[in-house]
């Protein structure tokens, strides 16, 4: 877990990139005056002589963007007119469906009915030049009702049934067969084949078809054979671009040059993998597609037939050069005016930075003092996200022991010191990482392994997306506080709490305990016979005998358990988070440590143990007078025992 710091040094990138500029302090303000007007002539001139440039390329974007625009509306304009030309076409055949003749016609079969269909077949292939073909299939795949319009005339030709095929192993049959009622089928746009080879000249053909269902029985299709050379004309026709039509497979279905066209049927056709070899993989991917030089749209909603079509513009070259034309007159047009305008201003304009420059210096002369002051005296540090250290203080490295060098790039695992509960770097992180301010006390390591405390706030560092980019942290060296504070809760001869830091801690664990049941216990502890130590072997060998079983008590207790000195011969261990049964097993093991451990030169002692697991509603020393009174029961029961405290 990280925990973090930032320098604060006032960092002023603008004033040090000027310290040349600075240094100017020795001369007068006519002399900055002169300096500045100088400079801004001199960048006058030099802002004329690029503007030309720098105009000429950002009218390339401009020129983008005018392409753009165009494209976009030549692609709506040809993808409404074709979406309104085929929704005729289906409206034609839903009005075949709905017409009573259809209707009269399959409830009957007579000849009367089919003559007025065939009527209705000729009246509406008639009002439609692009319409080749126009069909009844039966729900047997078999022709009912067909007409034709002959090549290259506008004359339309009836078949009669000799001539009429069965068509009930077409894929179109098949397909348009088995969608709903009111729906669509769509054909590719393909090349018209008679007698097994395509038709020359070549006639581009796309098919419609929807089924007709009339009493919720399926009787047939209608289907209509639209012959597409006006409408790829319409697609193919602009005045700025030369406009492909291609399929997901990336075949070239219509090209500025016919010659080229329909690669997915006739040899020898280039596909975009030869067109546009090095955008070819994005184009076949992609629905929509744009850079400066071509543009691509999906028109996969308008033929619903898995093509997925999509219309290509790439500008006309002489479309480019005409705007290139005029972006070059109007790039030194302006680069005149910026010259001649600049001559002027930069006089003018001198004025105030020279006036400013002055009064900037002193200003950054304070702010360094302020810095250097900062830097000396505060500990601060500076950390990336992740953690690693980009900056820190000189006081800093006074107080860590650390040169620069050895802490930079590194994290503050580095200091971290072995007592410090994970709990509380969690929370530290917890808090930062959510954009809030942590304040709190730390114990960390020198390089030379000495313990030192200090006491921090860190602040994230947000860029101007919201978006944490570095921590910052201000500290301050309470080292010699917390030793106060440790002297005044320390049992000066054993090293552990005293009275009156285990008095706190029972006041805080009862708290606990109200607010969470968190359940403890105390252990209280009594050494047998010590005033025969005493007597027999003197003060300092009893003092090393409290020393030692202070040291046991630490070891076999948990680092959240509290130990200390309840006072003479007598210790307690509060048992944090324990229930009465863990807390006796944790007495019986430190009773039975200490029969067998030698204490020199007493060589063997033992101890008497007292056990109370804190009750709801009971005072702080009805609890302690339980554990005593187990102590004491203990001791009676001649003593080197564990005594648990009943309720």
């Amino acid at each position: 877990m990280y925990y973090y710091w930032k320098n604060t040094v006032i960092n002023l990138p603008i004033i040090r990139k000027g310290n040349i500029i600075l240094k100017l302090n020795n001369f007068s303000k006519n002399k900055y005056y002169l300096q500045f007007a100088g400079y801004f002539l001199i960048f006058g001139i030099i802002v004329a002589i690029f503007t030309s440039f720098i105009n000429y390329k950002l009218k390339y974007s401009d020129i983008a963007k005018e392409l753009n625009t165009k494209a976009n509306a030549e692609a709506d304009f040809k993808k409404n007119y074709l979406d309104n030309y085929i929704k005729q076409i289906e409206l034609m055949l839903s009005s075949i469906v709905r017409n009573e003749i259809t209707k009269e016609y399959i409830d009957s079969k007579s000849d009367s009915d089919l003559e007025n269909l065939y009527n209705l077949f000729y009246s509406l292939i008639y009002s439609n030049s692009d319409l080749m073909q126009l069909r009844l299939i039966d729900q047997d795949g078999i022709e009912a009702v067909r007409i034709d319009r002959e090549k290259q005339s506008p004359d339309l030709k009836i078949i009669l049934n000799e001539n009429l095929q069965d068509k009930s192993s077409r894929y179109y049959f098949k397909e348009a067969s088995q969608i709903r009622g009111g729906d669509f089928w769509h054909s590719r746009i393909d090349l018209n084949v008679e007698h097994g080879k395509i038709e020359v000249p070549l006639r581009p053909t796309f098919r419609v078809a929807t089924p007709l269902i009339l009493n919720n029985q399926f009787q047939g299709i209608l289907i209509a054979n639209v012959l597409m050379d006006n409408l790829l004309d319409v697609l193919t026709n602009s005045i700025n671009f030369n406009v492909y039509l291609i399929d997901k497979d990336g075949e070239i279905i219509i090209s500025p040059d016919h010659e080229e066209s329909w690669s997915r049927y006739l040899e020898n056709r280039p596909t975009i993998f030869e067109y546009f070899p090095q955008l070819a993989d994005h184009l076949q991917i992609n629905e929509d597609y744009r850079d400066s030089k071509l543009f691509m749209f999906s028109y996969a909603s308008l033929f619903r037939n898995n093509e997925e079509l999509k219309i290509l513009f790439t500008p006309k070259t002489e479309v480019i050069g005409e705007m290139e034309k005029n972006n070059t007159s109007t790039a030194a047009i302006i680069a005149l005016i910026v010259l001649i305008v600049s001559i002027p201003l930069s006089w003018v304009a001198s004025i105030i930075p020279s006036r400013l420059q002055a009064a900037l210096l002193t200003t950054y002369d304070e702010i360094s003092k302020y810095t250097k002051i900062i830097d000396r005296n505060i500990p601060t540090s500076r950390t990336d996200t992740e953690g690693v250290i980009t900056d820190v203080s000189s006081r800093f490295l006074d107080i860590t022991g650390y040169a620069k060098e050895e802490i930079i790039g590194k994290t503050h695992n580095l200091l971290r010191h072995p007592e410090t509960d994970d709990k509380h770097y969690e929370e530290l992180w917890l808090t930062i990482s959510q954009g809030l301010v942590w304040s709190g006390e730390m114990k960390e390591l020198r390089k030379d392994g000495s313990s030192f405390w200090i006491k921090q706030t860190i602040t994230p560092e947000f860029d101007n997306k919201g978006e944490i980019i570095a921590y910052t942290s201000i500290a301050q060296d309470i080292t010699e506080k917390k030793m106060v504070e440790e002297m005044s809760i320390t049992d000066s001869l054993t090293q552990i709490y005293n009275r009156h830091k285990l008095d706190d801690a029972i006041k805080h664990e009862v708290n606990r305990f109200n607010r969470y049941r968190t359940n403890f216990c105390a252990i209280l502890i009594d050494i047998d016979h010590f005033k025969m130590v005493n007597d027999n072997y003197g003060h300092q060998a009893g003092d090393d005998v409290l020393v030692k079983l202070a040291s046991m008590m630490k070891e076999n207790t948990r680092e959240t358990d509290v130990c200390g000195r309840w006072g003479g011969e007598e210790f307690l261990i509060i048992a944090v988070e324990a229930e009465l049964a863990n807390a006796h097993a944790m007495a019986e093991k430190l009773r039975k440590n200490v029969e067998d451990e030698e204490f020199p030169p007493v060589k063997n002692i033992t101890i008497s143990i007292g056990v109370a697991q804190y009750q709801y509603g009971e005072t702080i020393a009805h609890f302690i007078n339980r554990a005593d009174d187990a102590l004491y029961q203990a001791k009676d029961a001649g003593r080197n025992k564990v005594v648990i405290s009943e309720v």
